[in-house]
């Protein structure tokens, strides 16, 4: 018996694993409906947060978020100035994010501080950019 206790039988030879793992690799990139299919690699990951890290630095200085009452109330922005200064981010418009400017609406919940986090960069970046692909 190997050191350790473990018997010779409980490793399981690894021949034949790399060719399934090529197999699944291309299966999947024969494949691009495949929601399993839609992650991002690391270096994407990477290059993606380069891209976005100070015009989303910016624009939650620039806004306030109004956090919905109830589930089916959207959270909304609200714009510190009119028109925006954030114009010349990647965020081409706010046409994908409900805007507030001036006072909230009755009913409506404080303004809070906004920060950088995964609503944040699904409203400014990934459905737009999702949206124009179709």
């Amino acid at each position: 018996e190997p050191e350790g206790g473990m018997s010779g039988s409980a490793v399981q030879p690894t021949e034949g694993r790399a060719d399934e793992a090529t197999e699944l690799r291309q299966d999947d990139e024969k494949d691009p409906e495949d929601p399993a299919n839609w992650g991002m690699t690391l270096r994407q990951l990477v290059d993606f947060h380069s891209m976005v890290r100070d015009d989303m630095a910016d624009y939650c200085r620039e806004h306030q978020v109004i956090l919905p009452r109830d589930r089916q109330s959207p959270t909304k922005h609200k714009c510190r100035h009119q028109p925006c200064k954030c114009e010349n981010l990647h965020v081409k418009d706010h046409d994908k994010v409900q805007l507030v400017y001036g006072q909230p609406a009755e009913g409506d919940k404080k303004p809070e501080a906004m920060t950088g986090n995964m609503h944040v960069v699904n409203a400014l970046y990934m459905k737009p950019w999702t949206l124009e692909k179709g």
